[in-house]
């Protein structure tokens, strides 16, 4: 049983693999003819400067292959990229592979550059292959390289890893129309937060805005309320001295989500925190000797459920909305926990009955897999969440839920 749950498991996460990278966003191209198409562009991540785009103008159509030699510009929600000549960078970054020359190692490329701030003056970067970020000017119509590289200097046969800062004086000679950055470029960076904070200080002193100014890539976080019903398919037994049966199978679900949608990934992660109802066990066990020696136990308990579900959310597009797969883990706890216990004991001529307390607890856990359908800012979701089920220091038993969950995100 557990290969075949594996199994499932496997499934679910390569089918999700497979089908969350075709997402797409409306976009639009410039090509070398000066002419804006608009249409839709497939997700690449972030981590480096694409090196080609796939650009359709109908989104489920086929997509066609551009390169910077092939475009001017594209721009998809708030990225803008332009493709030029410039200088590129090859120097390493790695402390272990830095050579002791503090000379620039330039190449000449043309390459797709991003628009970081557009104005006045104007900052680009170039996330290249190599994990080294550059950044770019716009000087008198040309682009240039903010010059920056890591170098070791020997001293006293031992090496340091220094610094060629050339950028802060392009800088300094680039910005010179304000006097009020000059404290500001001793403590400059190269890198894009130090940068970017820079370039609108900059503006700010100027009392005036930029063009365009791009928004930071981050993990985005949305929430939303989600709401159902869960059944709890729970194991029960009938027999002549043994009963176990549970009340609220069919039960309320609700509450609330947040989902965690990462910079560099279609999938994203997701926590919700749901009320699943009220459950009510019966519990009576005969311990059958003889009709003059025998112990009776009845037990009743009730408790209200809390679940925390924990899962990666893969969708795909289609053309009226969107599939997902969801595969995570589940908890469930319990509140407000009443129990009234009987034991009625019979020993030949004596016989008592107690009322006793039981230190009385629950916890079910396992995994989910759920499949359904989303549009705009609705979804409807069938879960299978299969799991083991404590009660009352009984032998734990397999517990098998289904649930058909509606949800509504507030942010998307």
């Amino acid at each position: 049983m557990t290969r075949f749950y594996c199994l499932i498991l496997y499934f679910f996460l390569t089918s999700a693999s497979v089908f969350s990278t075709e997402f797409v966003s409306k976009a639009y191209i410039i090509d070398k003819d000066s002419v804006k198409t608009e249409g839709f562009i497939r997700f690449f991540k972030y981590k480096t400067t694409p090196v080609s785009i796939y650009f359709c103008k109908d989104e489920f159509g086929k997509y066609e292959l551009f390169k910077p030699d092939d475009i001017l510009e594209f721009k998809f929600k708030n990225q803008h990229f332009i493709s030029a000549d410039v200088q590129v960078e090859l120097s390493p970054t790695n402390t272990s592979t830095l050579n002791d020359n503090p000379e620039f190692i330039l190449e000449k490329k043309r390459i797709f550059l991003e628009i970081i701030i557009d104005g006045n003056k104007s900052l680009y970067q170039y996330k290249s292959p190599f994990k080294k970020d550059l950044f770019y000017i716009m000087q008198n119509g040309k682009l240039k390289l903010l010059q920056q590289k890591y170098y070791k200097k020997y001293i006293d046969d031992k090496y340091f890893k220094v610094e060629n800062k050339r950028y802060v004086g392009q800088l300094m000679y680039y910005l010179n129309d304000t006097t009020t950055l000059s404290t500001n470029l001793g403590m400059l960076n190269y890198n894009l937060s130090s940068l970017r904070n820079l370039f609108q200080y900059y503006y700010l002193s100027k009392d005036t805005r930029p063009v365009y100014s791009s928004i930071p890539r981050n993990t985005k976080i949305t929430w939303g309320l989600i709401g159902g019903i869960v059944n709890n398919a729970f194991n029960e037994t009938h027999t002549e001295f043994l009963v176990d049966e549970y009340k609220g199978r069919l039960a309320p679900a609700f509450g609330i989500f947040a989902e965690f949608l990462f910079k560099n990934s279609l999938w994203s992660l997701h926590y919700e925190l749901l009320y699943t109802g009220k459950v009510t066990n019966y519990t009576y066990n005969n311990e059958y000797h003889n009709p003059e020696y025998y112990t009776e136990n009845t037990l009743n308990s009730s408790y209200h459920a809390i679940t925390g579900n924990l899962y990666a959310h893969f969708p795909f597009r289609l053309r009226n909305g969107e599939m997902f797969l969801n595969v995570g883990l589940y908890n469930t706890s319990c509140y407000d926990l009443k129990t009234e216990s009987i034991e009625h004991y019979k020993f030949y001529s004596t016989e008592t009955t107690k009322n006793l307390y039981h230190l009385d607890y629950h916890l079910d856990a396992g995994y989910l897999l759920g499949a359904g359908w989303c549009k705009n800012k609705y979804s409807i979701e069938l879960r299978y969440i299969p799991g083991i089920y404590y009660h009352n220091f009984i032998s734990p038993k397999q517990l098998n839920k289904i649930s058909i969950l509606f949800s509504y995100n507030f942010s998307k």
